[in-house]
């Protein structure tokens, strides 16, 4: 069976996730200013795709394997009614070349999306939910869980995001998995850059001009020393001067990583 897989902007059944607040909508997508990854460099990284059709699966979304059955993602990743009975969606853990299968992908289906009580869509307040898999991962060296920090741990210096999408502003998608190193903004900057009043403590900026990640990134993990410090939420444009992108900072959300809700 051949199998179709593209980054959606704009998806009809289910509205396509974006970097949101502010839309990125300037027809790139993925990661702005990055390397080609070596393969299992970074097991924990998710592909989360839609079956639009019989078959046929559509990259739209990062996530990060949390344990056996769960995945961490955006929310803006899941939102609206239809997300309530996932029947078409999967992550894909070993994942590598989005037009080339290895071998070494595990397509799981997706049976239960959990997010924030306190999600709010259009300022991307809470911008992290939770897939529940309807069976385990088998963890291997292509496949791994990610390291969380400590709550409220602090992220500085240079940090790494990572998805599938361009080289550069200049050149069109990649449909090898990505990475970039972004330095970490401090929150006063970013709320200057921004011009926000109400800038929230649990987002995390970093991004420099021509290093960002970008559409189709969201839900995907930015990693600092290691550990899974944000999730791709929203920003403007791409590796734009003076706008670094915006992450939901993982390290506010530990209580409710670990919540027993779903497994």
């Amino acid at each position: 069976m051949n199998l179709f897989v593209f980054c959606i902007l704009f998806t009809v059944a289910f509205g396509a996730p974006h970097r949101n607040r502010v839309f990125r909508a300037n027809g790139r997508v993925g990661i702005t200013g990055g390397t080609i990854t070596e393969p299992g460099e970074f097991p924990y990284m998710l592909s989360f795709q839609d079956e639009v059709l019989p078959g046929a699966f559509a990259h739209y979304c990062g996530a990060s394997i949390y344990n056996n059955f769960t995945s961490i993602t955006a929310a803006t990743c899941v939102y609206g009614e239809d997300f309530e009975n996932p029947q078409s969606l999967f992550v894909v853990a070993g994942e590598y070349n989005l037009d080339y299968e290895s071998g070494n992908e595990q397509r799981i289906k997706v049976t239960k999306i959990v997010v924030h009580d306190d999600f709010h869509l259009d300022l991307t307040y809470n911008d992290i939910a939770l897939l529940q898999g309807e069976k385990s991962f088998e963890f291997n060296d292509m496949v791994g869980v990610v390291t969380l920090p400590s709550p409220y741990q602090q992220s500085s210096g240079n940090c790494t995001t990572i998805g599938w999408g361009d080289f550069d502003i200049k050149t069109p998608s990649s449909p090898i998995l990505l990475k970039v190193d972004v330095p970490i903004v401090s929150d006063e900057e970013c709320k200057n850059d921004y011009r926000i009043h109400n800038f929230q403590d649990s987002w995390l900026c970093a991004g420099s001009e021509g290093k960002d990640s970008c559409e189709c990134d969201n839900g995907g993990p930015l990693i600092c020393e290691n550990y899974l410090a944000g999730i791709v939420s929203w920003g403007y444009y791409c590796g734009l001067s003076g706008y670094p992108g915006v992450y939901t900072e993982v390290s506010y959300y530990i209580d409710w990583i670990k919540r027993p809700f779903i497994i």
